[in-house]
């Protein structure tokens, strides 16, 4: 492989775990939630917010088929959630996001795909939902 390849991977892999992270979170949470919730005064029940977050950020998604798609959902509608559940603290889902994405590919084979990690985005989620119970 050629230093070229080499460094066009680590861009790549730069932008992907961290630069997409930063701004899906910075328009999908902070700029989309803050919206709806301005449209929608006194919004007790976020529910709306949630699914149309989730929807808008699977769509992007589309190029991986169903499965990226309803990942991306179920994945979108958990950030939302975290950001509303803490107190619109935008950092937490970022971090959170960048784990993720690293998670994804890290877990990548030769044929770019990574069925074989989805577990430790689960372990990442499934701790986030504990600390909530928890504490």
């Amino acid at each position: 492989m050629s230093v070229q390849s080499r460094m066009s991977l680590v861009f790549e892999d730069l932008y992907v775990i961290l630069l997409l992270p930063i701004g899906e979170e910075l328009f999908f949470r902070a700029a989309l939630v803050s919206v709806q919730s301005a449209m929608v005064p006194r919004f007790s029940n976020r529910s709306f917010v949630v699914a149309l977050s989730a929807l808008l950020f699977a769509w992007p998604h589309s190029d991986q088929g169903y499965r990226g798609v309803l990942t991306a959902a179920c994945v979108g509608a958990f950030f939302c959630c975290r950001y509303i559940r803490s107190s619109d603290n935008i950092l937490e889902t970022i971090v959170i996001h960048v784990l993720h994405n690293l998670c994804v590919q890290l877990g990548r084979d030769d044929t770019g795909t990574s069925d074989g990690v989805w577990i430790l985005p689960l372990i990442i989620y499934g701790s986030c939902i504990f600390l909530d119970v928890v504490f």
